[in-house]
């Protein structure tokens, strides 16, 4: 199984323990972590804003045409910034299972976008924290070991 998780932040626990840009493998499982911070460590001289990180990885970072990274599983964060822009570009995959790290922070606003881009089948996990990085981590995590993510837990 291979799953695609997109941020703009990091995925880790913590900012000294994150995921770096490669692929992760666990015996069949593989996991393609694409993070906007990551990226701008990188290369710096990009100078992107929080607002214009997650549309700049969306636009730069991750090509969906390339069929070689067409995951079986997609991992996304919403943020407050890029809603849109990251809803509509979920429309890519078809068919990759969704699923969306969000939080509690203007989640209305975050669900139209998801239902304006008739992408109705995603499978939300609004309990996250903001920015999303811990919650991303054990889903990345839960994947590498069992090869699947499970429905949220209801609070």
């Amino acid at each position: 199984m291979k799953m695609l998780a997109l941020t703009y932040r990091y995925i880790g626990p913590d900012a000294a323990h994150q995921l770096l840009l490669e692929p992760i493998e666990r015996g069949d499982n593989v996991v393609i972590p694409i993070s906007g911070e990551q990226y701008m460590k990188m290369f710096p001289h990009v100078g992107r804003t929080e607002l214009e990180d997650q549309t700049y990885v969306l636009e730069n970072i991750y090509d969906p045409k390339l069929a070689v990274h067409e995951p079986d599983i997609l991992l996304v964060y919403i943020g407050h910034h890029a809603v849109d822009k990251t809803a509509e570009f979920l429309t890519h995959f078809g068919g990759s299972e969704v699923h969306v790290v969000t939080c509690q922070c203007d989640l209305e606003a975050r669900k139209k976008a998801l239902s304006t881009y008739a992408f109705r089948r995603a499978i939300m996990h609004p309990q996250s924290e903001c920015g999303g990085n811990k919650t991303m981590h054990r889903l990345v995590m839960e994947f590498l070991e069992t090869g699947a993510l499970h429905y949220p837990r209801p609070s």
